[in-house]
C-alpha cells in the first residue's frame, strides 16, 4: 500500500507518454494523408481538358496536313484554321521555348508538302505538356523529392 503514491506519477507519466506519441503518429498520418490529396488535385480539370483539347487539335492539324498536302500554302485554309485555333491555346507571355518551337513546326506544316517525318511534332508537343506539368507541380510545391515518390507510385 506504500507504493501506491509513488505509482501513481509514473503510471500518469506513462499514460502522458503514450497519448503524446499517439498524437505524433495521428499528426504524421494527417500531414501524409492531406500531401496525398494535394497531390491529386495538382492537375485540376480544367488542366486535363486543356491537354486534351490541345492533343485534339494537334491530331485534326495533322489530319488536314493529310488532306491539303498537295495545296498550294494559300489553300490550306483547314491546315491554317487548326493552327490558329491551337496558337489560341498557347500563352506565348511565358517565353515558353516549347510554344515557340511548336508555333515554328506548325507554320513547316503550313509552307511544305513533303514532311514526312512528324516526330519533331510529336516530341515538342511531349516536351510543350511536360513542361505544363513541372509547373503545376511548382505551383503545388511539390518537390522533385515528392514527384520521384508518385512516378514510383504510379508505375506500381
Amino acid at each position: 500500500m506504500d507504493n501506491i503514491p509513488v505509482l501513481v506519477p509514473v503510471v500518469g507519466s506513462l499514460i502522458a507518454s503514450i497519448v503524446a506519441i499517439t498524437g505524433v503518429y495521428f499528426a504524421t498520418k494527417n500531414y501524409k494523408l492531406s500531401k496525398d490529396r494535394m497531390i491529386s488535385d495538382i492537375f485540376p480539370q480544367s488542366r486535363i481538358q486543356w491537354i486534351n483539347d490541345v492533343r485534339e487539335q494537334i491530331f485534326i492539324f495533322i489530319d488536314a496536313y493529310f488532306e491539303e498536302k498537295n495545296f498550294e500554302p494559300i489553300e490550306r485554309i483547314k491546315l491554317q484554321k487548326t493552327k490558329i485555333k491551337i496558337e489560341l491555346f498557347l500563352n506565348y507571355s511565358y517565353g515558353n521555348e516549347n510554344y515557340i518551337n511548336l508555333k515554328e513546326i506548325l507554320n513547316k506544316y503550313i509552307e511544305t508538302n513533303d514532311i514526312i517525318d512528324h516526330s519533331p511534332l510529336v516530341i515538342t508537343v511531349q516536351k510543350m505538356f511536360d513542361s505544363v506539368f513541372k509547373r503545376a507541380k511548382q505551383e503545388a510545391g511539390i518537390t522533385p523529392k515528392d514527384d520521384n515518390k508518385m512516378r514510383s507510385e504510379f508505375m506500381k
